[in-house]
């Protein structure tokens, strides 16, 4: 619970940090935010993978296709992020942003893995949309 616990934090800190750069006297600096977030989640990254391995000598070296490409899409849904958070207005840009995640996750599993929504995971659905459609209004 800890680490989902930290990075459901640092999203919501990332987030308010990037409504506060676009919506600064800087907003135009936008992909220096971003390379300076990500550096930062890479030296972390680092930190993290040192400290919590058990045996050091089994970190792989070679690179690995999937992690980079996680990484590229990680890099664009923040560089649109942050370039609506300085167009949207927060009541309605963070919940679209998270609850759309959970959408976006529940059709994907019943279209890629067949997964089947039980009653109460599509009236919690449901209710997202609904929130949306509210805060929208």
């Amino acid at each position: 619970i800890v680490p989902v616990l930290f990075a459901m934090t640092a999203s919501g800190g990332l987030g308010i940090m990037q409504k506060i750069q676009q919506t600064s006297k800087v907003a135009d600096q936008r992909d220096a935010f971003l390379i300076i977030a990500f550096a930062i989640a890479m030296v972390v990254s680092g930190f993290a993978m040192v400290i919590f391995k058990k045996n050091s000598s089994s970190v792989k070296t070679k690179i690995e296709v999937f992690p980079v490409l996680a990484g590229i899409c990680f890099g664009i849904a923040n560089l649109l992020n942050t370039l609506l958070a300085g167009r949207i207005d927060s009541a309605i840009l963070f919940p679209i942003q998270n609850i759309g995640v959970m959408l976006i996750c529940a059709v994907l599993g019943v279209v890629i893995f067949r997964e089947r929504i039980t009653k109460s995971q599509s009236v919690a659905l449901g209710l997202g949309v609904l929130a949306i459609l509210v805060l929208s209004r």
